[in-house]
């Protein structure tokens, strides 16, 4: 891989990294707690099998599914458009070897705006904080998401 040099747009895109990470972890404590709202659901732990494991502050959880637990962290990354997130989501298996591994199933990607994009081409997005009081229609969308990725054939 040939290393080329960085250009003076891409060192501007990285002047404000620490304050722009800390902003997306903001961003990602919100879609964490929304999420764990509705997975807190009666509802959505009988009819569609997923429920929090861990009950930490957050943004990283784990969540139990009927198709096996996965994990969700945050990792802060550049790219052209500047700092953004990306919630790595991994599904636990075992290898040929018998041991317990985790595969990346799926990814999310959070702005500084506080745009959450479901994976890195996407340009369709859900705010990072509830809109309107009431029913959370985007994050029970992100959660069926969630519950497609994790069953999905690789």
């Amino acid at each position: 891989m040939e290393h080329l040099p960085v250009t003076e747009r891409q060192a501007d895109l990285v002047r404000r990294a620490p304050q722009e990470i800390e902003e997306i972890k903001v961003h990602a404590l919100f879609v964490f707690d929304r999420l764990r709202k509705l997975l807190s659901e009666t509802f959505t732990q009988q009819t569609w099998g997923l429920s929090l494991i861990s009950q930490g502050s957050g943004p990283s959880a784990e969540i139990l599914t009927p198709f096996g637990p996965i994990r969700m962290d945050l990792v802060p990354f550049v790219n052209d458009q500047g700092v953004q997130g990306r919630y790595v989501i991994e599904k636990q298996g075992i290898s040929e070897t018998g041991q317990s591994v985790w595969r990346k199933i799926w990814s999310l990607r959070l702005d500084v705006q506080g745009r959450v994009f479901q994976g890195d081409e996407a340009t369709l997005f859900i705010p990072s904080r509830l809109r309107f009081p009431g029913v959370d229609n985007d994050i029970a969308l992100l959660a069926l998401s969630i519950l497609y990725a994790a069953g999905k054939e690789s």
